[in-house]
């Protein structure tokens, strides 16, 4: 026969009680510890550049999130983004293209492809739209680049998962020492390209540690596939119009997909206009 539980008395009577397993705490969420990590490395980072005051010319994407930045007036400029993510059973490979046109001095005119790459997905996207940026007090406040940017895609999904929508608008202005610039928005749009329709915040921090290298961190809010943040420097190489970006992806959760590598190179092409000679 198996040993009845011995009991402890109670000190105030002859009350028997028994002894209770004290429960485990519940280990940290992985993805929320790393995500909250990377904002804090960001955010650390850029405080300590701040003594440097240097400007660079910016891309048209900070990395995921649209720009304050347009391509210039009748140039063309071209970016591939790639995440990559190795790993015994979950390794990774996904890529977005896009082409833009400087149509103005306030809008560009962009096609984007998104969610080609390794394993293969069923929501392959090409997608039609323009991207506005309009200056706000630029008189009266110039050093402080205040700046109204808007834009829109039509994605038409190359699956057979039909026609979507995707809108985007974020206000953005620099502190004029630092030249640090924040952004700071909401976009909407459907699950052609962000996996499910959502409604999110979106923002990020630009500075500038020389006039060739920025660090960045940009974050969206919410559950998909664009969700969580991400930190990172970006190359400019003025001479050759060249533009190379490195960041690390911490998602918000396990439905925004993976942690890992993101890697963009970029190039500006097409006429510039050259002063005349004088005579």
């Amino acid at each position: 026969m198996n040993e009845p539980i011995k009991a402890r008395r109670n000190t105030d009577g002859d009350v028997p009680l028994l002894k209770k397993p004290t429960p485990k705490p519940s280990p940290p969420k992985r993805h929320t510890f790393l995500r909250l990590r990377t904002i804090y490395v960001g955010l650390v980072f850029m405080c300590l550049m701040g003594m440097l005051n240097h400007t660079t010319q910016a891309q048209q994407t900070i990395i995921n999130m649209p720009s304050a930045d347009l391509t210039p007036k009748d140039r063309y400029f071209i970016l591939n983004e790639s995440f990559l993510r190795s790993g015994n059973q979950d390794s990774e490979w996904k890529t977005t293209n896009f082409f833009t046109y400087g149509l103005s001095n306030n809008t560009e005119l962009a096609i984007t492809s998104f969610n080609a790459g390794l394993p293969k997905t069923d929501n392959l996207t090409v997608a039609y739209g323009f991207k506005s940026v309009f200056p706000v007090f630029n008189k009266r406040f110039p050093a402080r680049e205040l700046k109204l940017t808007t834009g829109y895609m039509l994605p038409l999904s190359k699956q057979g998962r039909g026609v979507g929508s995707y809108g985007y608008t974020h206000f953005s202005g620099r502190f004029p020492k630092l030249r640090t610039r924040l952004s700071a928005g909401i976009n909407a749009g459907t699950h052609q390209i962000f996996e499910r329709d959502v409604v999110s915040f979106m923002g990020a921090i630009e500075h500038p540690i020389t006039p060739s290298l920025q660090a960045v961190l940009e974050y969206y809010s919410g559950t998909h596939a664009f969700a969580g943040a991400i930190a990172g420097l970006v190359y400019h190489n003025h001479k050759h119009d060249l533009i190379l970006v490195g960041g690390w992806r911490i998602p918000n959760n396990q439905r925004s997909g993976n942690s890992g590598l993101v890697v963009e190179i970029g190039k500006f092409f097409g006429p510039i206009r050259k002063k005349p000679k004088e005579l």
